[in-house]
């Protein structure tokens, strides 16, 4: 039986702190928690929903939700297989014109088959040929 994809406002709260975190501040740690929290974080759609990134691709745009929002609500897991099927890629923004994170149509699929964002391939560092 299915059941319906639940987004998470403690996620969202955990997501938008990460975010207030400088860039050269952001560790492994950091990282891990961001991914962690993020597929089921809430976040409104875009208006327009979709537009086309700096590298021509299409994106379905997610933004912060203000507080006392009440609108629908959007969370990665929610929206992944919709954004799959139709060749998308997910930005996610604090405002209008600054993407605070980049998820392209290979990274989204990535996620769909293995359950993370990034994964580094499982390579044997010294084969025996060496």
């Amino acid at each position: 039986m299915n059941h319906p994809i639940q987004c998470s406002l403690e996620n969202t709260a955990r997501i938008t702190k990460l975010l207030s975190i400088s860039s050269e501040n952001r560790n492994q740690e950091w990282q891990s928690e961001f991914f962690a929290y993020l597929p089921n974080a809430c976040f409104m759609a875009g208006d327009p929903q979709v537009t086309h990134g700096p590298d021509g691709f299409p994106y379905f745009e997610l933004y912060y939700t203000p507080p006392g929002y009440s609108g629908n609500y959007y969370c990665i897991e929610s929206i992944l297989d919709t954004v799959l099927s139709q060749g998308l890629g997910i930005s996610i923004h604090r405002q209008k014109g600054s993407a605070e994170w980049v998820f392209t149509y290979g990274d989204l699929l990535n996620y769909k088959l293995t359950q993370y964002f990034y994964q580094l391939p499982d390579i044997d560092p010294s084969p025996d040929y060496i």
